[in-house]
């Protein structure tokens, strides 16, 4: 089996490049807020990017598995519905998605684990229910996003302090920003050409 860039693209296309890039800004937000200017370990701030992108990624490919029937009909050059990608395939890179993302979580102490937890059913939750009803999905998908901040806040090791409020605050704005801007998305949509 040879080795080509293209198959690398495919996969990179699979896991939404551009949007998957955005993932690790809010769990650094969440974790430079909460750790101070002298607590930004290395290592712990690689773990929760990593994890953000792991359960970022994983995100994206379980919303294609499930909505593969629309997309053969409606995006048919998607890697699913084409043909690059096999179903299952992307479904064991989903399952090592998510194991990496909770196993970060794991390794940066547990309330990162909890976070890492709480993500996860919410991004299960939106992409198999919350998202057939237009604010519920709305408001689910806020929730992922404002939750990708408090895992960074939670992955900083010791407990919050007085710094607290800051990533709380971060995170509510987040979760209602992303909300919005998906409850507008979602009408326009709806609302056709």
């Amino acid at each position: 089996m040879t080795w080509r860039w293209s198959s690398l693209a495919v996969w990179l296309r699979l896991c939404r490049l551009p949007n998957l890039l955005t993932a690790p800004g809010d769990a650094l937000a969440g974790f430079c807020l909460t750790a101070g200017p002298h607590g930004l370990a290395p290592s712990r701030l690689v773990a929760t990017a990593g994890a953000s992108v792991s359960l970022y990624a994983a995100g994206v490919i379980l919303n294609d598995i499930v909505d593969f029937q629309q997309d053969r009909r409606e995006r048919p050059t998607r890697p699913l519905p084409s043909g690059a990608v096999r179903s299952r395939a992307a479904g064991l890179l989903l399952a090592a998605l998510l194991y990496l993302g909770c196993a970060l979580g794991m390794f940066l102490g547990p309330r990162a684990f909890a976070c890492s937890l709480a993500l996860l059913s919410t991004i299960l939750c939106y992409n198999l229910a919350a998202r057939r009803w237009r604010w519920c999905g709305a408001l689910v998908m806020g929730l992922c996003r404002g939750l990708n901040v408090m895992f960074g806040a939670a992955a900083t090791g010791p407990p919050f302090t007085m710094w607290a409020w800051r990533p709380l605050a971060a995170a509510g704005g987040m979760t209602l920003y992303i909300g919005v801007v998906t409850w507008l998305a979602a009408r326009e949509v709806s609302r056709g050409p």
